[in-house]
């Protein structure tokens, strides 16, 4: 059962807050203030302020193209904007901060390289496999993307909710992008503009297509596959020979999982880095803090309104040390390591 949360008033925006959303006692901003203050933000205005007075339909109006700009501008607006009940914590705009960066850097041609380690259940691909791709191919209609997952049929079903999303009419009078009305297949669809979003599950062929961005979402699909040597070397030989060639220059490549093993793609990728490959920026997010993070403390759940700490030990004690290091702390050990 969940306990009720102490509450505190954030100086800025004057909302009530469970108190995890605060850096510390010496801190009167909550996380989403303080992240908004790092970001240039606009202050948000408290309920007292939004109702003083009906708007105007003049006002309305540009209420509703500010919207649609900050829409375009920004991920997170963008999420709340199809989902209006989403409950975004620090950790989801932390998340698409670094999205949209990413963003930036495939639009440069940079190359970036991309992954993010988080729990299950805590909304990664909501975020990376869904909402970004829509987002990032209003802004560049003409770039490409191929998503992959353990398996195709789920890889199919982000595309699905990718597409959908692109012909809601709110998605229309945010950005110019358009389904190319001959090609709407959830394994391959096209925009009028040339780019496009292929799924497929890893392992599976994708030769003869390109990517500016490409998206591998948990590649393992339970500790059966993650024990597998087998199954790790056909990831690795995947990935290598087919997934990374279809890359178009400076592309970019975002991986975000949970860490099953220490010798998982993750794990290969980084050990490749340490030996002059790709260099990747690596984020990870444990379930419960393991150090004072700038936005949480010492021992506080990454996501306290869906899990608290007591359901998060709960989950420990059923999983036992070793799931709860690699899936929950994103700290895979080895098999003859110490947990």
């Amino acid at each position: 059962m969940v306990t009720d949360i102490e509450k505190r008033q954030c100086a800025r925006c004057s909302n009530l807050h469970p108190v995890t959303l605060f850096a510390g006692e010496q801190h009167d901003l909550c996380v989403y203030c303080k992240a908004d203050e790092a970001e240039l933000l606009p202050t948000p205005s408290s309920p007292e302020q939004s109702k003083t007075k009906e708007l105007t339909p003049k006002e309305k109006a540009k209420a509703e193209l500010a919207l649609r700009m900050l829409t375009r501008k920004r991920l997170l607006p963008f999420v709340e904007r199809f989902n209006p009940d989403y409950s975004a914590g620090w950790v989801h705009k932390d998340i698409c901060r670094r999205l949209e960066q990413f963003s930036r850097d495939v639009a440069d041609k940079k190359s970036p390289r991309l992954m993010l380690f988080m729990p299950p259940r805590h909304g990664k691909s909501t975020l990376a496999s869904i909402a970004f791709p829509a987002w990032h191919m209003g802004r560049h209609p003409d770039h490409e993307f191929i998503s992959c997952s353990y398996s195709g049929s789920l890889a199919m079903g982000f595309s699905r909710k990718v597409r959908q999303l692109l012909r809601e009419p709110s998605y229309k009078t945010a950005f110019q992008t358009r389904l190319d009305p001959d090609s709407q297949s959830a394994e391959a669809w096209l925009t009028t503009a040339g780019g496009g979003f292929v799924a497929a599950g890893v392992g599976g062929g994708i030769t003869g297509k390109g990517a500016h961005i490409l998206v591998i979402d948990d590649p393992v699909k339970n500790r059966e596959d993650a024990e597998s040597q087998n199954n790790r070397d056909a990831n690795w030989d995947w990935y290598t020979s087919t997934a990374y060639t279809r890359l178009a220059p400076g592309g970019g490549v975002l991986v975000i999982l949970t860490r099953w093993h220490d010798d998982d793609l993750a794990g290969r990728l980084l050990k490749a880095s340490s030996e002059g490959g790709d260099e990747w920026t690596v984020v990870k997010y444990p379930a419960i803090a393991e150090e004072d993070e700038e936005f949480r403390g010492y021992g506080e759940p990454l996501h306290p309104e869906r899990y608290d700490v007591e359901s998060l030990q709960r989950i420990q004690r059923a999983v036992g040390p070793r799931d709860w290091s690699a899936l929950y702390q994103q700290n895979p050990v080895a098999d003859d390591g110490d947990y």
